[in-house]
């Protein structure tokens, strides 16, 4: 699926409480009667690490991943182990109590000593701080606003709530580094509210060259919340964890899983690829070329190093490419909220 980066998530007690972090993973997962299938699995083919602690086991997983050329973002998720997201679950920042606070700041000091001898990637940002920043369709909203309100106008509010809310440091004079560490959808694609907004969302972050981490690519879950055998719908493998839940989705994310354009705003030339979100499909013209021009309203869009435009044919009918570009019919007008249609 191509994916590069791990988003691993670890609990502040894991690492600030010895009867977290230190019992021995076999240990534990006996306790849990109910979760022979982990011990087995463990067993049979990572057998080493049934007698790690819990922050052994964790290193154990990182160094793995490194060795396959995958980079590790360690997350503090939570504060005290199990599932979020809840008002009481301790997650905030701004809100929480002062022992959690004081825990959260001696966590991160021994997670920062623990992840020192790893391995550490230059990613070309100059030592700046990345701020993350999470995103769904029903973040800071009413859902129903995707289905009451029109949709170029939703997509439009929905967009510039994101960039109020957080991308705002990535743009101005004196941007910052901004990763959309968290989205997702039902892969099911039974939610027509979900397959919309990731529609939305996945066209801002090709717009916007956006670095981002998907929820989730577990498929199900041994053990959550008391329940075995949880079926993931955000999950990008099937319940079984054998293939892709939703391969269509996967075949979306090829066009973002790339750079598409430098992150220096002053080193990006006007050339640009045309891109469709809801199907992942960029406009192509000739042999496979892909980057065209366009200098704004009442303009052409030309495809770079050609005499050739593209021109309307008439309605409901695709545009083709043609050496007349002076015409009415190859001149182009962003025409929505969004400037996603001309």
């Amino acid at each position: 699926m191509r994916f590069n980066c791990v988003r691993l998530t670890w609990a502040t007690f894991m690492f600030t409480h010895a009867d977290y972090g230190q019992v021995i993973t076999s240990n534990k997962l006996s306790i849990l009667w109910s979760c022979k299938t982990p011990s087995k699995g463990i067993a049979n083919n990572n057998p080493f690490i049934s007698n790690m602690t819990h922050v052994q086991a964790y290193e154990a997983v990182v160094d793995e991943l490194g060795a396959q050329g995958i980079m590790v973002l360690l997350d503090n998720h939570i504060s005290t182990p199990g599932w979020c997201c809840s008002n009481t679950d301790g997650n905030e920042f701004l809100e929480m109590n002062t022992l959690i606070l004081m825990n959260g700041r001696r966590g991160l000091t021994l997670v920062a000593k623990f992840s020192n001898p790893l391995q550490q990637l230059a990613l070309g940002l100059d030592n700046k701080i990345v701020y993350e920043t999470h995103c769904y369709s029903f973040s800071g909203q009413d859902k129903g606003n995707w289905k009451n309100q029109p949709l170029n106008r939703i997509w439009n509010k929905t967009n510039q709530m994101f960039i109020d809310n957080s991308a705002f440091l990535s743009y101005g004079d004196n941007p910052v580094p901004v990763s959309l560490g968290e989205y997702g959808f039902d892969q099911r694609a039974e939610n027509q509210v979900g397959n919309v907004s990731m529609t939305c969302l996945i066209a801002y972050a090709a717009e916007r060259n956006l670095d981002w981490a998907l929820w989730a690519l577990q498929g199900s879950y041994y053990l959550r919340q008391g329940k075995m055998g949880l079926d993931e719908t955000f999950g990008a493998l099937d319940v079984q964890w054998q293939r892709p839940r939703n391969p269509n989705f996967i075949k979306r994310l090829l066009f973002i899983q790339k750079s598409n354009q430098g992150h220096d705003p002053k080193s990006q030339t006007k050339s640009c690829t045309i891109f469709h979100p809801e199907s992942g499909a960029r406009v192509t013209a000739g042999s496979n070329k892909t980057q065209w021009r366009y200098d704004g309203d009442r303009s052409p869009i030309k495809l770079v190093k050609t005499d050739l435009c593209l021109n309307v044919v008439g309605n409901g009918l695709p545009p083709t490419v043609s050496i007349d570009c002076s015409r009415e019919k190859s001149i182009w007008t962003r025409v929505s909220l969004t400037k996603m249609h001309f």
